[in-house]
Order: C-alpha cells, then structure tokens, then sequence
C-alpha cells in the first residue's frame, strides 16, 4: 500500500468514528434530528468518493501518475473536483450549524464531536484554498 491509500483508510475510519457518533445523536433530544440526518448523509457520501479513489489506487497499484490522469481526463478530473469542494463545503456549513446547535447540549459531548469539528475546519480551509487557486488557475 502506498501513503495515499494509507490516509484514505484513516480518513475512512476517522468517518466511520464521527457516523457512529451521529447515529447515536439521533435519539438526543437537545440537536436537530434533521441536521444530524444531513450530516450523516454528508459523511456517508464522502466516504463513497474516499472509498471509490482507495480502489481506483489499489487496483491501478499507484502506477498511474496523478498529472497525467488529470490532463487525459480533464473534464472528469472537474467533475470529480467541483462534486468533492461541494461536498466538503456543504459538510463545513453542516459542522457550523451543529456547533451552534449543541451548544450546552450534554448528551453531544463526546470525543467524536471534536473530530467532526476539526474535520469541518479542515475541509472549509480546502474550500478556501481551491476557491483563490482557481482564478489563479485561470489566468495562467
């Protein structure tokens, strides 16, 4: 296994930690059923590309170098990069929501809850990042 398919399976076990976290704040009475329902959801939906990306690395063994991918299947690679920014920015306006929401909520301390924090801080930095990248981009 190579790094990239290493951190792929952290990160989906770093998911499957914060999904099992959100299916028990299902039956806590102090959050939104419906925010916690769209943050599952969300989770469930970046593990599926995680989790596509891990088998695309493990069948091809690492051997196809990401540059040239990206220029043989330009439209692909955009496609798969505006559905990712939207998912990780749609899971960042998520997390914000749920902080404010559990806020002096009891039953929504736990450990997975920083986790899901600091994965919402991360993923709305990247948003950040390819939202000034990409005027860059476009003017080269």
């Amino acid at each position: 296994m190579n790094a990239r398919a290493i951190d792929s399976v952290v990160i989906l076990a770093v998911i499957a930690f914060i999904v099992a976290y959100l299916q028990k704040m299902k039956t806590c009475e102090c959050v939104d059923k419906t925010l916690v329902k769209r943050l599952e959801y969300t989770e469930l939906a970046i593990a599926g590309v995680i989790s596509i990306g891990l088998i695309a690395n493990i069948v091809m063994n690492g051997k196809v170098p990401l540059k040239s991918f990206v220029e043989k299947n330009f439209a692909l690679t955009g496609a798969l990069v505006a559905i990712i920014i939207t998912l990780y920015g749609y899971l960042a306006f998520l997390v914000y929501n749920y902080s404010v929401d559990a806020t002096g909520c009891k039953c929504a301390d736990h450990t997975a809850k920083y986790f899901l924090y600091t994965q919402g801080a991360l993923y709305a930095i990247m948003v950040g990042m390819v939202a000034l990248l990409i005027p860059m981009i476009m003017m080269k």
